[in-house]
This record gives C-alpha cells, sequence and structure tokens, in this order.
C-alpha cells in the first residue's frame, strides 16, 4: 500500500482515467477496516484484484469463485449477465439487474466495446466484459461503499472474465468437434470398429454398453444455435451424457433411466428456458447395438420434424407418442405414404401446381377451422363467394362427398402427410 502525507496528487493515464492519490489511513485510525479500502490508490488496489483473480482462475476456478471474490474484496453485491441479459451469476440480493441490462442494452446497440465502466444509480456499477471487439456480458457490482474507486477494480476483473469465458467458450468448441466425430461414426449406419467407437465414447463420457436415449433438437431461430449447442452441453453433463452435432442438427445422448417421451418432454422445456426460445427434442431409444444408434437417431430425427410440421414447437416427444402419426411413421414404408398422398389428394396437387392455385391450402385452412365455412374465409383473407367457388372446385376434383365420413377422415390425413413429408422424406437415410 502506498500513504502520501502531501495529501492528493491529480495523475491521469493516457486513456483519461483519473489516479488520484488519496492520502492513506491506516486500519489503526479511527475508521471502519472495510472503509479503509478507500484510501488505496485506485490503480494499484485493481492490479491486485486482478492478479488475485487470475490466481483463481490458474488453480482452475470458475465463474462463480472468481464472482465470489469480486464481491468479498468490493463489498457489494455481484452479478455476470450475458449478451442477452441473462443472469450467470447472482451471489447477492440480485438487485439492480434491471437497469444493468437496460445498460448492456444500449452498448449492443451503440457498439460501445471501449471496455469503460458506467454508474447505476443509485449505488452500483457496470463493466462490459469484453474480448477482442466481442460483447460477452456484463460485470455489475451493486451496494458497494467503495463509490467510484471500484471503477478500475471492476474494468481489470471484467477482463479476467472475459479471458475465462473465452476459455470456456475454447474448450466448449474443442468438446463439440470431438463429440461431433464421435456421432458421426455413432449414427452413420456402416461397418466398423465399433469397440474402438466404444472406447472413444467412454473417454468422452457415453458408455455404449447400455441403453441411450437420442436427442434430436431444434430451434427455428437460427441466430440461436450457439445458445442451443451451449445449453445442451450442459443439461447432457448434469445427466451423465454427452452433446454434440451431428449433419446440422444438436443432439444430446443421456443414458436411459426414464421413459423417453418423459424425458423429451424435459429436455425441450429445460433447453426452451435456456435458449429463450421455443425448441423442440424428438426422441428414441438405442439398445447396446451398433447398428441400433443409427436407426434410433433416424427415428428421432423423424419424430422432430413431424413435431415442427405439427406445430408443436417448444415439445417434446416420441415416435410411440405422436399416435397415429407415429405409428405411419414406424410401420408404413415412406414409398407408401407417398403413394397414399397421391391418392387421396393428387388432383388438387396438380391443379395448384399448373395453375398456382390455393386449394391444398384452402383444404388445410378448412379442416384446421373444423369445416367452419365463415372462419375459413376470415382465415384466408378472402370473400365468402370465393371460398364457395373454391370449395366447388375442389368438389370437382375429388367427389362431391369429400367433406363427409371415411374420405374426409383421408383427406385430412393425406394434408397432414403432405405438410410433413418434405422434411420427413429428407430427414430419412433410407429414402
Amino acid at each position: 500500500m502506498i500513504a502520501s502525507p502531501e495529501g492528493p496528487r491529480q495523475l491521469c493515464t493516457a486513456d483519461g482515467h483519473d489516479c488520484t492519490v488519496q492520502p492513506y489511513k491506516t486500519l489503526t485510525e479511527d475508521v471502519e477496516p472495510e472503509l479503509a479500502v478507500i484510501e488505496v490508490l485506485p490503480a494499484q488496489k485493481a492490479l491486485a484484484i486482478q492478479d488475485r483473480l487470475i490466481a483463481i482462475v490458474l488453480e482452475g476456478g470458475g465463474i462463480t469463485d472468481v464472482a465470489n471474490a469480486i464481491a468479498e474484496v468490493l463489498l457489494g453485491d455481484v452479478h455476470i449477465l450475458d449478451t442477452r441479459q441473462r443472469i450467470m451469476h447472482v451471489p447477492g440480493t440480485g438487485s439492480g439487474s434491471s437497469a444493468a441490462a437496460d445498460v448492456l442494452i444500449d452498448m449492443i446497440r451503440s457498439g460501445d466495446r471501449s471496455g469503460h465502466s458506467r454508474p447505476l444509480p443509485p449505488d452500483g456499477y457496470l463493466a462490459p466484459i469484453i474480448a477482442g471487439n466481442e460483447l460477452l456480458g456484463a460485470l455489475v457490482l451493486v451496494g458497494s461503499a467503495l463509490g467510484e474507486a471500484v471503477c478500475w477494480a471492476l474494468e481489470r476483473a471484467a477482463v479476467v472474465l472475459a479471458l475465462l469465458l473465452r476459455n470456456e467458450r475454447t474448450v466448449t468448441e474443442a468438446e463439440h468437434r470431438i463429440h461431433g466425430e464421435i456421432f458421426d461414426d455413432l449414427f452413420t449406419p456402416r461397418q466398423g470398429d465399433f469397440d474402438g467407437l466404444r472406447r472413444r465414447a467412454a473417454l468422452a463420457g457415453l458408455y455404449l454398453d447400455e441403453a441411450q436415449t437420442i436427442l434430436v433438437t431444434d430451434c427455428r431461430d437460427r441466430a440461436r444455435r450457439r445458445q442451443l449447442s451451449d445449453a445442451a452441453t450442459r443439461l447432457a453433463r448434469q445427466h451423465g451424457g454427452l452433446a454434440g452435432e451431428h449433419v446440422g442438427t444438436v443432439v444430446v445422448v443421456v443414458p436411459t433411466r426414464q421413459v423417453p417421451a418423459v424425458v423429451a418432454a424435459h429436455v425441450a422445456a429445460r433447453l426452451t428456458e435456456s435458449v429463450g426460445r421455443p425448441v423442440t427434442v424428438g426422441a428414441s431409444v438405442a439398445n447396446p447395438e451398433p447398428a441400433a444408434f443409427a436407426d434410433a437417431y433416424r427415428d428421432a430425427n423423424r419424430c422432430l420434424n413431424a413435431l415442427l410440421v405439427l406445430e408443436r414447437d417448444g415439445q417434446g416427444a416420441t415416435l410411440e407418442s405422436l399416435g397415429v402419426y407415429g405409428l405411419l411413421f414406424t410401420q408404413t414404408p415412406l414409398g407408401d405414404l407417398s403413394r397414399f398422398i397421391k391418392q387421396t389428394i393428387g388432383p388438387v396437387l396438380n391443379r395448384d401446381s399448373e395453375r398456382s392455385g390455393e386449394l391444398l391450402r384452402t383444404l388445410a385452412t378448412y379442416f384446421a377451422c373444423d369445416g367452419h365455412l365463415a372462419r375459413t374465409a376470415a382465415t384466408l383473407h378472402v370473400h365468402v363467394n370465393t371460398l364457395y367457388q373454391r370449395i366447388d372446385r375442389i368438389g370437382s376434383l375429388l367427389g362431391a362427398d369429400w367433406r363427409n365420413g371415411d374420405q374426409a377422415l383421408q383427406i385430412h390425413l393425406a394434408i397432414k402427410l403432405q405438410s410433413i413429408s418434405p422434411k420427413l422424406w429428407l430427414a430419412s437415410p433410407d429414402v
């Protein structure tokens, strides 16, 4: 520590930081011990804190350890936000996060990458966590008695957090690559050294000598792909499994401990909460046999695509839990389903193709509105007379009884299959 018997001296760095040396008071004087820290030269205190935090990281500490150390030294509540204003760590009360989120949003919109801290009235400060030119989040201190003296220290602590977060990302990306290679070999049906694959998977924490639940995930918001991948990795670790990417999908593999449909629903809910957008999950179980994993991935992917087309975003299921749709997809060859579609609604498809028509959409909307004509017209944004003309045209193509009994059921089913088929067919390696 440095004492200055001559009183304050005004010092500034090249970037304008105030490095004023304040008169130092020893702890033996009549001051509160925690307030004596105020008198320490801010730059020196900041560097000392940075050294301490770096030592914590080098010893294997994580975000929680670093945040707790910051809170202890700077005498306040610390929270760490990611760029989506979600709180990653809150050892204190968590107060002030709303104001911090507003400042962070402003930094994102303005492109501010200066690294300088900002005040958060009435008693808080925010330092951006920046690696290179990338904003990773923000470090927030609330309720400290140290006032502006914490700014430098907070900025240095944010630098340490940036290194820690960047390192975590690098490790995660390396794990994803390794897991992706394992998944490529596991889910691709081919002859190979399964015993060698089993050993590689075991080193990564996946044991192929027991049944595993394969969960294929999807989020329509492609901008959330990294968040989905990171959240899937954390979730897989918590359940003793593995997560990675395979042919453009984020896959989670966990030991089979519960009913797969229940696991799928749980994973969908957890990932949706983490990502902030609906995450849909298709699941299937693979027994400990070489060919079973490729089959399970195929079925889980079929289930996922069916859920998406059925507009059940944010849900999790298995083909079995999808009822009649699952039964069709598992028990009926895809070629037979394609022929069923053509035989049932083929004339409508051909008419739309030849004349860029709206008959198939009209049919789908009619069934979605339970046959209610006024509601169907409103949904299609057409006059009811236009709807009647389309209904008559559909009747001339499919027969006068197309709205009645078994024929209506078959047409409705064919429409659903037609909407599913483009994705489902492409997702099936055996077609």
